[in-house]
């Protein structure tokens, strides 16, 4: 089985260890104990093949037109909706949003100006530092109303498949490695991937534990990351995980290292 990507968890697990003393006498005794330590786990993202692009391709177009036939609009028509509705925005939310970017611009230049003396007075220092405090109060604002406004095309019937295919994708492409033995984990044999994918629901909700919510995320971001870019071979997946990774890191609230 051709992988793209390997990468091991840890999980907390109760091991029998061996405690071994030396007597007196010489002789030694072995006494066997229960302890809890960290264990690694294996797990790969596989290869798709050419088959199984084509089959993603029908999986898509199969769950759009569920989509569109269950009365979510897709993008262009909710455009088009938003056009004839004078556009996304309102009159004065496109004003306000011209102004925090004019306002950007401003303080960017003004900020520019006191870095670029060799030696800024204390008055320059605390002006530099009002003007970031400003900046990033800004960048705040802008980055609220970039996401309110991607919002509004998150129920669309395209956004709705491309979740589903992902979720296929993870179905499709994540393993586990047990004594060598490479397993795809919802692979249960000859079931359709209607039981994949329902079979993956039910392990998704019914495991809450740190290492489980680790793995869950992996998988997830390491996949979708891989569907939004062209990380085809091993060397440029691991690029697309470290990225994953960071972002991993803050949902998890690990430190990264």
């Amino acid at each position: 089985m051709k992988k793209l990507y390997k990468f091991t968890i840890d999980k907390e697990e109760e091991v029998v260890v061996e405690d071994v003393s030396q007597e007196e006498d010489g002789s030694t005794t072995t006494k066997s104990k229960k302890v809890k330590k960290p264990v690694p786990h294996q797990f790969f993202i596989k290869k798709p093949s050419h088959s199984m692009m084509d089959e993603a391709s029908l999986y898509y177009g199969v769950e759009l037109a569920k989509a569109v036939k269950a009365g979510m609009l897709t993008e262009s028509m909710l455009k088009k909706r938003f056009e004839e509705d004078g556009g996304i925005l309102s009159k004065k939310e496109v004003k306000h949003y011209e102004s925090l970017y004019e306002d950007l611009k401003n303080l960017v230049e003004s900020i520019a100006k006191i870095e670029s003396v060799s030696k800024q007075t204390k008055a320059q220092k605390n002006k530099l530092e009002k003007y970031n405090e400003e900046k990033d109060a800004l960048l705040e604002e802008i980055q609220q109303f970039e996401t309110q406004r991607s919002t509004l095309f998150n129920q669309t019937a395209e956004n709705r498949a491309r979740n589903k295919l992902i979720t296929w994708w993870v179905v499709k492409l994540a393993g586990s490695t047990v004594k060598d033995e490479d397993t795809l984990i919802w692979d249960m044999g000859d079931d359709d991937d209607n039981d994949k994918v329902n079979r993956y629901h039910d392990w998704y909700e019914e495991n809450s534990s740190t290492f489980h919510a680790e793995l869950k995320l992996k998988f997830l971001y390491y996949i979708s990351f891989w569907f939004n870019s062209s990380a085809n071979d091993p060397e440029s997946f691991a690029s697309v995980a470290e990225r994953a990774d960071e972002e991993i890191a803050k949902e998890l609230g690990f430190e990264q290292t």
